[in-house]
């Protein structure tokens, strides 16, 4: 039902690495046509580990299609791309489709890897406005013409009509599924949701996976 889970619980192995690289080879060469890919990052219920899973997505993907890549914080209830990178989170998302803000100048970038980043911006109360907004179209029209792969750290699909608005503009949709956290009937329910407006969801991510060691080869160690 969910499609093929990745389990990304070690990402720094050699095992969570590979993974992640042959998530984004299939992603790019079935978009090889596609002169730019938006992919949506969400998760079920918060605390599942979205924004982690996005940001290794992202850096992923400037190693497989070089530097073209941007991550855009589009949760704009509880955003957190800025601390993680330790950026502005003003001027973003927000300010460009609100307040006129051009996107070059929101736009900022990690030294580090390369990665382009555009943070949430300016908290407001009703998020679902934004993304559902001729304002919203115009900015992803601008990032598609510069960037090649576009990914969007969205919000919780259950709690929240936000991600349902952003659903619909994205290319591609993946779900963050907690192993041994998130309930089926929960997951069930956001699947739903997206199915409701349309929206037909790429694959799951099963995060934060735990490797039990058996107990025989335990008492072997």
């Amino acid at each position: 039902m969910f499609g093929k889970s990745v389990p990304l619980k070690t990402l720094g192995s050699a095992q969570g690495v590979e993974e992640m690289r042959r998530l984004c080879a299939k992603i790019l060469t079935g978009s090889e046509k596609q002169h730019s890919t938006v992919i949506m990052v969400s998760s079920c219920d918060r605390g599942e580990g979205t924004t982690t899973v996005a940001t290794n997505l992202a850096r992923t993907f400037v190693q497989e299609a070089g530097g073209q890549v941007l991550l855009i914080d589009a949760n704009l209830r509880h955003p957190a791309l800025h601390t993680l990178f330790g950026f502005d989170m003003e001027p973003g998302l927000s300010d460009v489709t609100r307040n006129g803000t051009q996107v070059k100048d929101a736009i900022q970038e990690s030294k580090a890897d390369s990665l382009h980043v555009l943070s949430a911006g300016t908290q407001i109360a009703y998020p679902g406005l934004v993304f559902n907004s001729p304002a919203m179209d115009s900015c992803l029209e601008q990032i598609r013409k510069k960037f090649r792969v576009i990914v969007l750290d969205a919000p919780p699909i259950v709690p929240y009509s936000d991600s349902l608005y952003l659903a619909k503009k994205a290319d591609i949709v993946l779900l963050v599924i907690e192993a041994e956290h998130t309930r089926w009937e929960v997951a069930q329910e956001a699947i739903q949701k997206l199915d409701y407006v349309g929206v037909q969801l790429y694959g799951t991510i099963l995060n934060k996976k735990r490797f039990y060691i058996p107990s025989f080869l335990y008492r072997a160690l």
